[in-house]
């Protein structure tokens, strides 16, 4: 008989093993009734919303010029408070209450629906442009019904979407033939560092296909970014605030379990008994930060690259949210729109990204005391990992092989 050419390609991998999980997941709940829920719900739901109208009411009952001393919460770079202050524009007085999304106005919930609508529209649109129909619904559905979205950006309402939305639309313009589209492509890439800072490290693209001239530009567009609104949002004494109240936040830490490096050693000093330095987690935060672009540089594929400094956004803040697992979605589009090898290594990456975007909301409560953190995102953060030990390792043999390449031309 022949042989019979194997059809399952990685993409097939990633929806059949994601599609388990959910149909699983479903049957739980229904046998459950919801009762395990809160494992996925931040404060058990008791601040739903709060990453969204809790900036609006900064900026409506405060003012533009105070918003950063209105709380040590109040610490995204100002350009995002434009929207906010927009928001609170439209609104009627008084429509949002912070901290209690149940006395929150229907009027503003309505708000952050079609908000909700709005962003869910924009991956769409822009996966649809990456992934040319192929299994364009089916991953669109797998995002927005994956934990990271419904219980982390649905729930909490962060603005690292914005920021997903951006990137994503850098990504795909930056090559693009028109000079305008290019050029757009550096405004987004701005327009992220201005909201959230740290996705100027996707300026490193433009450092490694060594097109200096636009990385100048992107340079003077995310200063006057990320500076220039300070002018409606308290000047220098807005600037210092907004230093201080960032300063506080991170000295804060992510909590307990693997959220990022700083939390991730913390995580594994409990099971040892040993208490982790500052300094100790500053330096290991630097090392991976180094190791994670000398990886981007080095990996071949585009999705490859994407990860690692997506993985720098999500885990060198020492305050990470569990929202920030959104930036995955980058490098999960590219890694499905790019043709692989049908190679164990392959389906292997397939699958950790179908445990990082599962749907998943399960409570295995003997194993989650054990492992001291919920179990959904006990697994979601695993699948990180173990993508980045994968990615770093065939990027160190191939600096191995390029070093031996090197040494054996010298030799002759």
């Amino acid at each position: 008989m022949p042989h019979r050419k194997n059809r399952l390609t990685p993409q097939h991998a990633f929806l059949l093993v994601w599609m388990l999980i959910a149909v699983f997941s479903v049957c739980y709940l229904l046998d459950t009734r919801c009762e395990f829920l809160w494992v996925v719900i931040a404060q058990q739901g008791n601040d739903r919303f709060m990453d969204f109208f809790n900036h609006i009411t900064y900026v409506t009952a405060y003012g533009a010029k105070n918003v950063y001393d209105t709380s040590v919460h109040a610490c995204f770079p100002p350009l995002v408070y434009f929207m906010y202050m927009f928001f609170g524009k439209i609104l009627p007085p008084d429509s949002t209450v912070m901290y209690s999304a149940d006395e929150t106005a229907p009027y503003a919930l309505l708000l952050y629906v079609w908000y909700c609508v709005l962003i869910a529209g924009m991956i769409a649109c822009l996966a649809g442009e990456l992934l040319k129909g192929r299994f364009l619904l089916a991953v669109v559905g797998v995002i927005l019904t994956s934990n990271i979205y419904i219980f982390s950006i649905l729930e909490r309402g962060n603005s690292t979407v914005i920021v997903a939305v951006l990137l994503l639309a850098a990504l795909l313009l930056r090559n693009r033939e028109e000079w305008y589209l290019r050029e757009f492509a550096l405004f987004c890439i701005a327009a992220a560092a201005g909201i959230k800072i740290y996705p100027a490290v996707f300026g490193i693209f433009y450092l490694y296909d060594r097109r200096w001239k636009e990385a100048l530009r992107l340079l003077a567009y995310g200063l006057l970014g990320f500076f220039g609104p300070f002018v409606f949002f308290g000047g220098f004494d807005g600037l210092r605030q907004f230093v201080e109240n960032q300063a506080t936040i991170q000295r804060g830490g992510a909590g307990a379990g693997p959220a990022c490096i700083s939390a991730f050693l913390n995580y594994i000093g409990q099971f040892a008994g040993i208490s982790v330095s500052t300094g100790t987690a500053v330096i290991c935060t630097m090392l991976y930060f180094g190791v994670a672009v000398l990886a981007a540089f080095v990996a071949d594929d585009l999705w490859k690259k994407t990860f690692m400094l997506s993985s720098i956004m999500i885990l060198c803040p020492f305050w990470s949210g569990r929202y920030t697992r959104i930036y995955m979605m980058l490098p999960l589009l590219f890694f499905l729109a790019e043709p692989h090898e049908k190679t164990k290594l392959q389906y292997v990456y397939a699958v950790m990204f179908a445990l990082l975007f599962c749907f998943c909301p399960v409570n295995i409560s003997h194993i989650s005391s054990i492992i001291k953190v919920g179990w959904p995102d006990f697994v979601s953060y695993s699948a990180i990992y173990i993508i980045n030990i994968l990615i770093i390792w065939e990027a160190v043999k191939k600096m191995i092989k390029m070093w031996e390449v090197h040494h054996e031309r010298i030799g002759n």
